[in-house]
């Protein structure tokens, strides 16, 4: 199924520890509806970045999945809120500057590592927090 031009539910739920441990990665409804709002996030995403592929490695994760995967209960991504990804020919601190400077309502966007970018978005009438940060070895920073 279509979520957008360039994002389908299929790659924004696979999962390769999913797959290992048979774990049904099926999102629910409300889970499926804020993966559409995302999809469209990752649109503005994409065009920002001179609409080069994304290339999603972890976004939707249902409860026993994220458990598998050592996630916070509370995380985004159990809620479809949250993706993280690479953006071939462009480093992680250069998409993270960039969506930082941008008009994108997010709610926190992470380089992680100098090796992914994390970001979430609001749910429907939440404020965004238009926060970024910083993730490496000493812990989070603002940047």
């Amino acid at each position: 199924m279509d979520l957008s031009k360039h994002f389908t539910s299929e790659e924004f739920t696979r999962s390769g520890t999913a797959s290992r441990k048979g774990i049904d990665n099926t999102p629910t409804p409300a889970a499926l509806e804020n993966l559409k709002m995302l999809a469209g996030v990752m649109e503005e995403v994409r065009k920002l970045c001179g609409n080069i592929p994304i290339s999603p490695d972890s976004v939707y994760r249902c409860l026993e999945l994220n458990g598998a995967v050592g996630g916070v209960p509370t995380s985004r991504h159990v809620q479809g809120l949250a993706i993280d990804f690479t953006i071939p020919g462009w480093t992680v601190e250069g998409v993270v500057n960039l969506i930082k400077n941008s008009r994108i309502k997010y709610h926190k966007v992470i380089n992680e590592y100098d090796s992914w970018i994390h970001l979430s978005i609001p749910k429907r009438g939440e404020k965004a927090l238009k926060q970024a940060l910083k993730r490496g070895a000493e812990g989070y920073k603002i940047i």
